[in-house]
């Protein structure tokens, strides 16, 4: 079973009403967001402390677990935790597993993983079923044609 992929860029909120959203991007793109947003929010948590870097690294963590599938938001939850504990906890490079870091872990990837599969949820209530496929879905005269298998 493969979750829903929303094609669409649009979503209806009312009769007639249409607004915009940012598509979800694949896993792998999510990770490469997580690294680079995770880079900063460590550069920001080095000048200001472990613990308001560790907030900013679970800001990052649910922002890109929102935008990303579920194995990109662990991934990039899972990079954040490195970071973390490499550069903030310890301060030398070196990845260990103390309280403080295995702490840091679980915060990381439930936020990341609980923000990916609320945005999945989000996204298939609000846009309604997917297609079967080889079927074209009309909505509103938009129309998708799906080319092989949705779950892609």
């Amino acid at each position: 079973m493969t979750a829903p992929m929303i094609t669409t860029d649009r979503i209806r909120t009312g009769p007639g009403e249409l607004t915009w959203r940012l598509p979800r991007t694949t896993g792998l793109s999510g990770s490469g967001l997580g690294f680079g947003w995770g880079i900063v929010a460590t550069c920001l948590g080095a000048l200001t402390g472990p613990d308001i870097g560790l907030v900013l690294l679970a800001v990052v963590a649910v922002s890109v677990g929102a935008m990303t599938t579920v194995p990109g938001a662990v991934i990039g939850a899972a990079q954040c935790w490195a970071l973390y504990t490499g550069f903030l906890d310890n301060r030398f490079g070196v990845l260990s597993m103390d309280d403080n870091s295995e702490f840091a872990l679980h915060l990381l990837l439930s936020v990341g993983f609980a923000a990916s599969v609320v945005a999945l949820l989000v996204r298939a209530l609000a846009t309604g079923p997917e297609p079967a496929e080889g079927h074209v879905r009309r909505d509103g005269g938009n129309s998708t044609v799906w080319l092989g298998s949705p779950g892609r």
